[in-house]
């Protein structure tokens, strides 16, 4: 037998023997395909994969701005808390705000995510807030299960099944950009005294009552981040 032809069988040996299965992973997108499956297949499960993770994207970009505004008004009719007690009232409403708008994802067809509230319902989600980085960033966190025999710990993951009986794995993730100078606002509020600190637009009493009404040069959703608390 010829060497080329030699060659040749040896490559498809090996494709059959180790390209069985393709595995790999981007945009947060874990896929598993079989070699013979069908291209549109493939490309319709990435693309469903990459609405998750854009829609999850968008909803912790508006999440963000929304505890952020809700937090600056948290102590409306009290004292401005500890820098600690602030963030951990942020990191919450935060949460909270996200889970509500991965509840509100539609469903898909033939998919895990087939029933209303399904995103929120099929998926353990964790947050972790990276001051240092200035970043948000979530997927899918670590799910231990306990069996009769054994404790399993998994990545938890969202399902596609196609048409064709192929299961695939989603593990949607996301980063976001977060200004963490945001909290140096209350610092400085509560040393305020008089006069508009740089950083602030306006700073005054609201009417004859003893709130303080301080507007900050920081905008989301459009909106300046206002301050308001009992001195």
């Amino acid at each position: 037998m010829k060497r080329g032809q030699m060659l040749i069988i040896t490559a498809i040996v090996l494709l059959v023997s180790l390209g069985a299965v393709l595995m790999w992973n981007e945009g947060g997108v874990t896929k598993t395909v079989t070699i013979g499956q069908t291209q549109s297949e493939i490309f319709e499960t990435f693309s469903i994969g990459q609405i998750i993770n854009n829609y999850i994207i968008d909803s912790s970009e508006i999440s963000r701005c929304n505890a952020m505004h809700s937090t600056a008004k948290a102590w409306e009719d009290g004292t401005l808390p500890t820098s600690s007690k602030i963030k951990e009232y942020f990191e919450d409403r935060y949460r909270e705000s996200l889970l509500v708008y991965m509840a509100d994802f539609p469903p898909i067809s033939d998919t895990s995510l087939q029933s209303e509230n399904s995103l929120y319902t099929n998926l353990f989600f964790q947050t972790e807030f990276d001051y240092e980085n200035n970043l948000i960033k979530g997927g899918p966190q670590k799910v231990r299960y306990s069996g009769e025999e054994e404790t399993e710990i998994f990545i938890d993951f969202l399902e596609i099944l196609s048409k064709d009986g192929y299961m695939y794995k989603i593990r949607p993730v996301y980063s976001i950009e977060f200004q963490t100078e945001y909290f140096d606002y209350f610092e400085t509020m509560r040393e305020w005294s008089s006069g508009t600190p740089q950083g602030f637009k306006d700073v005054g009493m609201i009417g004859e009552t003893n709130q303080v009404l301080a507007t900050t040069d920081l905008k989301c959703l459009g909106k300046n981040v206002q301050i308001i608390f009992t001195p």
